[in-house]
C-alpha cells in the first residue's frame, strides 16, 4: 500500500500579501497594526516519504528541501503559463505520520486584496519554474520526481487552506539484485545491467500537469560494482526512476557477468523480458528486480516494495 506522509505550512511559515499596508516601506513583511496579514494553514504529504539532496530516490531517512510556488488571480484560476510566478520559495519536509509545520524560505505574503486567491503548487527536485515549465539535470535515470497538484486560499480566509498538498512520486523506481542460483560457476561476477526501451523524467508542464520524458532508449543502471555474485541477494547500482507504463511488454534487460578475474566476459544475456504480475510499471511503485544466476540461465523475480507494495515475477532462460 501507498503510505501518505503529512506535513503543514502553518503560521509560523506562509503568509502572502502585497499591499503598502501590510508591508514595509521596503516590502519586506507585515509591520505592526491594522490589516497585518493572516497566516495561511496548509497541510501537505509525500506519497512515501522524504530524503535531502537529488539523485536518489526520496525515502523516509531524511528532510528533502521541495520547491513551493505560488500564482495569483481573481478570476478563479492561476496562469500556470505565466514567466514567472508570483513567489517562488523552497521548504524542508520531514517525513511524519502527523501533520508537521514547515516554513517557506524565503517567507511569503498574502495578497491584501481579499479578491485575490493564491494558487499553490509544489515539486520535488527543488528547480525554479520558468514560463510555466520546471527543467531538472536528469541524465541517468536516478532523479526522482514528485509533484503536489494546486491548492489555494485568500486572506479572508483566515488563512486555512482545507486541501492537501500533496506530493507523489511520479515514477516507477527499479531496484535491482543479483544472487547465485544452482550451477553458476564460482567467482562469477555481475558487471553491467542496462534497461532497454525505457525513458526518464526531464520536465514538468505545470499548465497540464504533466510529467515530459525522455525519448525510449537503453539505459544503463548506475555504479554496478563488478562483485561476485552470491548465495545471498545484494543490491547492483542505483534504483532507477522510469516512465510509467501500462503495458511493459517492451521493456527488456542486457546483462553481463564476468568470470573471476571481473574482467573476462563470463556471459551475456540480451533481452531478457521484465515482467510483472500487474504486466506494468506503475506510477509511485517501486520493483524490486532479483536477477538469480544459473549455469546456463537467469531466474528473474520482480517484487514491488514499497513506495507501493505488490508483487511480480518472471522467468529466462
Amino acid at each position: 500500500m501507498k503510505t501518505q506522509v503529512l506535513l503543514s505550512l502553518l503560521a509560523a511559515g506562509v503568509l502572502l500579501a502585497s499591499c503598502s499596508k501590510n508591508v514595509t516601506e521596503e516590502g519586506n513583511g507585515p509591520v505592526p497594526g491594522d490589516g497585518q496579514p493572516v497566516a495561511i494553514h496548509l497541510s501537505s504529504g509525500i506519497g512515501d516519504a522524504a530524503e535531502a539532496g537529488s539523485k536518489a530516490p526520496v525515502t523516509a531517512e531524511a528532510p528533502a528541501t521541495v520547491q513551493i510556488e505560488g500564482w495569483e488571480s481573481s478570476t478563479g484560476a492561476a496562469d500556470y503559463t505565466a514567466a514567472t510566478s508570483k513567489w517562488q520559495s523552497t521548504a524542508s519536509v520531514s517525513v511524519s505520520e502527523m501533520a508537521t509545520a514547515i516554513t517557506l524560505s524565503p517567507q511569503q505574503y498574502y495578497n491584501a486584496d481579499e479578491n485575490i486567491k493564491t494558487y499553490i503548487k509544489g515539486w520535488y527536485p527543488a528547480v525554479a519554474s520558468v514560463n510555466g515549465e520546471v527543467t531538472f539535470t536528469n541524465t541517468d535515470g536516478t532523479e526522482d520526481v514528485l509533484y503536489a497538484m494546486e491548492v489555494s486560499g485568500n486572506k479572508t480566509e483566515m488563512g486555512k487552506v482545507n486541501q492537501p498538498l500533496v506530493f507523489n512520486h511520479k515514477s516507477a523506481q527499479l531496484v535491482f539484485k543479483v544472487v547465485k542460483g544452482e550451477g553458476l560457476a564460482a567467482g562469477t561476477k555481475i558487471k553491467t545491467i542496462k534497461v532497454k526501451n525505457t525513458a526518464i523524467p526531464t520536465s514538468l508542464t505545470l499548465s497540464t500537469n504533466t510529467v515530459n520524458y525522455t525519448d525510449m532508449a537503453e539505459l544503463e543502471v548506475p555504479n554496478v560494482t563488478v562483485a561476485e555474485i552470491g548465495e545471498t541477494a545484494a543490491v547492483a547500482g542505483d534504483p532507477l526512476m522510469v516512465k510509467p507504463m501500462d503495458d511493459n511488454i517492451t521493456v527488456k534487460l542486457y546483462i553481463e557477468t564476468t568470470t573471476d578475474d571481473g574482467s573476462t566476459v563470463a556471459a551475456t544475456y540480451d533481452d531478457v523480458p521484465l515482467t510483472t504480475s500487474d504486466g506494468k510499471l506503475t506510477e509511485g511503485s517501486a520493483y524490486t528486480v532479483t536477477l538469480t544466476f544459473k549455469q546456463a540461465s537467469i531466474s528473474l523475480e520482480a517484487n514491488i516494495t514499497p513506495w507501493t507494495e505488490a508483487t511480480g515475477e518472471g522467468t529466462v532462460i
